[in-house]
């Protein structure tokens, strides 16, 4: 068994991306086995990091998803063999942009995880 953590971009500095690199840290320091796989990989994680087109599962490991709005790695989510848990970061509401701001992006992220609940198990 693997812990697997997915996220559509790991990107220096960003907060979902420090929150998984923590929860990886923790994770292995507890002993589990753990890989993290993603589409867009800053060059600064590109040795620790796997693209998700390589994603490899078995039915007894684990899928963290890190999702905050963006379904990048969905489709390798929902056809990977393994327990699948969400971790929703917090899509902020296009209520508390300015109105002329492109927030498109947003409000599809919440549509399409409402559309895909079922993917999950925890």
């Amino acid at each position: 068994m693997k812990i697997i953590q997915v996220i559509d971009a790991l990107i220096y500095g960003d907060g979902v991306s420090k929150d998984l690199l923590k929860t990886e840290e923790r994770l292995t320091q507890a002993g589990y086995t753990c890989e993290i796989y993603c589409r867009f990989i800053a060059d600064e994680y590109k040795d620790v990091v796997k693209d998700i087109t390589t994603l490899k599962t078995e039915d007894d490991d684990i899928i963290i998803h890190h999702y905050s709005g963006t379904p990048h790695v969905l489709d390798e989510v929902k056809a990977a063999k393994a327990v699948k848990v969400l971790k929703y970061h917090n899509i902020t509401p296009d209520y508390f942009f300015h109105p002329e701001t492109e927030i498109t992006a947003l409000t599809q992220g919440e549509k399409i995880l409402a559309a895909n609940q079922d993917v999950y198990d925890y």
